[in-house]
């Protein structure tokens, strides 16, 4: 019995180092902003250091946007813009659904995420360490590279692949309503003013005064949600073994 005990303690500590690597939590909130911080929850107005868990929603409004950071130094940043609509399907490796919409995404310490894909209904765009804007719409969607380098995918009605292109900095390419994928195009003097407008909210975000404040909140928030998590999920685990009759002493 000492054994098991002594197990299960080390099981939680480590589970706990690991939960934290799949942080995710708000930064910055302009306007409207819903969010739906997982699946058992309702929509709610965001909050600047709310964290969200796997499958957390956000939903933004005419003039709005939302910032989230995927790590404490907010090397890892998905912007949300106006009228958009994510889903959160993974943290680790980060998977982003976006149905409708635009976003930026900056991914400067790609390790801490093991990969990074933002995924539309007819294209998937993935990253090992670059800037990236992906929007979605009736249309089709359309991929654009600031930095680094993009892998582009067109997903068919069915979910298949149409093909992949490679997209460096300064290059975008649309995926048609079927998935096709198009021609890789230049980017323009405005797709670059509204990257440069981004970068430079981003550094406003980083140099906070209160930012360590928030990161320190949120890790003892963090913290105590894994823990009644672990705790609950533990006990119906023995209550299980006891009910098939393997619980007995």
């Amino acid at each position: 019995m000492k054994k098991s005990f002594l197990f299960f303690v080390l099981a939680h500590c480590l589970l706990l180092s690991s939960a934290f690597g799949q942080m995710a939590k708000i930064v910055d909130v302009k306007g409207t902003v819903l969010v739906k911080r997982d699946v058992a929850s309702s929509w709610k107005r965001a909050r600047v250091d709310m964290y969200l868990k796997r499958q957390a929603e956000i939903k933004t409004r005419r003039n709005s946007e939302c910032t989230v950071a995927f790590d404490e130094e907010l090397s890892n940043i998905l912007t949300i813009k106006e009228n958009s609509h994510i889903k959160m399907q993974d943290l680790r490796p980060g998977n982003i659904y976006l149905p409708k919409g635009r976003v930026f995404s900056l991914i400067e310490d790609i390790a801490k995420l093991e990969k990074f894909e933002i995924r539309t209904p007819t294209a998937v765009a993935g990253v090992r360490g670059t800037g990236k804007t992906v929007e979605a719409n009736r249309g089709g969607s359309t991929v654009k590279c600031f930095e680094g380098r993009v892998y582009v995918e067109g997903l068919s009605k069915s979910g298949g692949s149409t093909g992949r292109e490679y997209l460096s900095g300064g290059f975008g390419i649309d995926a048609g309503p079927g998935g096709e994928l198009g021609d890789i195009f230049k980017l323009t003097y405005g797709d670059r003013g509204e990257w440069n407008a981004f970068r430079d909210r981003l550094d406003g975000l980083r140099g906070r005064p209160e930012q360590d404040d928030i990161i320190v909140d949120l890790q003892e928030e963090r913290r105590e949600d894994l823990r009644d998590d672990f705790f609950e999920d533990f006990r119906k685990k023995i209550e299980l073994q006891y009910e098939k009759g393997g619980g007995s002493s």
